[in-house]
């Protein structure tokens, strides 16, 4: 059996010493090539090229509860005087690379230079939409956040940015943030398509090394997902 490149613990009941899976669940994986039909199947919805966005600008620190859209799964939660952001991402596209692979079409709803200074960066799990390690950076630089995540996603984090404060939890652990908050790490399963074949977004790792997608197909396989409760 192949081992887990992320992750190096004890068996549990949704981690069989190198996969986490969803219990009670079919296995969904499947090849390159299931993938890839699954990809072109549909036809994709034609996106436009920008949209207009009016940024916000939070305020240094609330003592109430405030909580500003930035994009996508981005969100900036203002709490008893905590400001906490969930799956940052500032760069242009959500990809390994810089110039080829998924554009955005929105600026974040907050610039990055008017953000408030940030506590806690919450991160569910490490697809390039959501663990952004550009952005991670500029944060660790500027803000020195302390970054929570479920377990396996801090090996990528760590690689990324060796100077990050990372803090890891499995399924119903509760990670205290400081503060008086805290944060419970709650099961999260990928939505299955019902197409020829059944494909969820943890699905494969089967892409020949060197394969540009094969490192966020590994991550999937590999890593813990969550939903965040505060």
């Amino acid at each position: 059996m192949a081992r887990n490149p992320y992750y190096d613990g004890p068996p549990s009941d949704h981690f069989d010493g190198t996969r986490f899976f969803n219990p009670g669940q079919a296995s969904t994986d499947r090849g390159l090539r299931a993938m890839l039909r699954w990809k072109l199947a549909g036809a994709a919805a034609t996106w436009p090229k920008s949209v207009p966005v009016a940024l916000a600008k939070p305020e240094a620190r609330v003592a109430g509860l405030c909580v500003t859209m930035v994009g996508h799964a981005s969100l900036l939660i203002q709490a008893a005087g905590v400001n906490i952001l969930t799956d940052p991402v500032w760069s242009e596209r959500a990809s390994p690379f810089r110039r080829v692979g998924p554009k955005r079409v929105t600026a974040p709803g907050i610039a990055f230079e008017g953000l408030p200074p940030i506590d806690v960066v919450l991160l569910s799990h490490a697809h390039y939409d959501h663990l952004d390690v550009d952005t991670l950076l500029r944060l660790q630089a500027a803000h020195d956040p302390l970054m929570t995540m479920p377990l396996g996603n801090d090996a990528v984090v760590r690689a990324a940015v060796p100077a990050a404060r990372c803090m890891t939890g499995d399924w119903w652990d509760r990670l205290d943030l400081g503060g008086g908050i805290a944060t419970t790490l709650t099961p999260r399963q990928p939505l299955v398509e019902p197409l020829d074949e059944r494909h969820a977004h943890d699905a494969v790792e089967r892409a020949p090394p060197g394969n540009a997608c094969r490192d966020d197909l590994v991550r999937r396989r590999y890593g813990v997902w969550r939903r965040t409760h505060l």
